[in-house]
């Protein structure tokens, strides 16, 4: 009787250590899939100097925008104040999160926008509103300036070089 008991014991706690081990973890949603998530409603939203909202929004403020939803990071809101925020990084070494700096335009107004993945980035584009572009396009490649990491590549802020949860 007591051989029989253990016997069941042991096989409850088998199966249950089974069970346990065998069942799928969720999947992680990753930074660019995030981001992708967040923006998707603001694609079309116009392009307007000055503007946060999606009546009209500028590209400083895009990009606050998602850092401040996505990643509960505060930027300055400006975009000479956001080219010099985090760290510098390689242009052949992106990872989705970046800010990507471009020269400025013919108004005398830089430009930047958050990478995602494969060269593409989301940016308030002055003639076509709130779009993902590519980096390999003619323009872009020509204005590319910079790029700038704030967070690891598990979403952590970068602070002195360092992740900080």
């Amino acid at each position: 009787m007591i051989g029989g008991v253990k016997y069941r014991m042991f096989l409850v706690l088998a199966v249950a250590i089974f069970v346990a081990c065998s069942h799928e973890k969720t999947p992680q949603v990753t930074i660019e899939q995030q981001i992708r998530q967040y923006t998707q409603p603001w694609i079309g939203v116009p392009y307007k100097l000055g503007g946060k909202t999606k009546e009209g929004i500028d590209c400083s403020a895009l990009t606050q925008n998602i850092y401040t939803n996505v990643f509960h990071v505060e930027l300055p809101r400006r975009v000479v104040e956001q080219r010099v925020e985090g760290l510098p990084v390689a242009r052949d070494s992106l990872i989705a999160g970046d800010l990507i700096v471009f020269r400025a335009s013919l108004f005398g107004r830089p430009h930047i926008g958050v990478y995602l993945a494969h060269d593409e980035f989301i940016h308030a584009s002055s003639s076509k509103g709130v779009m993902i572009s590519s980096l390999t396009q003619g323009y872009w490649r020509r204005k590319y300036k910079t790029a700038r990491r704030l967070l690891d590549p598990q979403g952590h802020l970068i602070t002195n070089g360092v992740a900080v949860d």
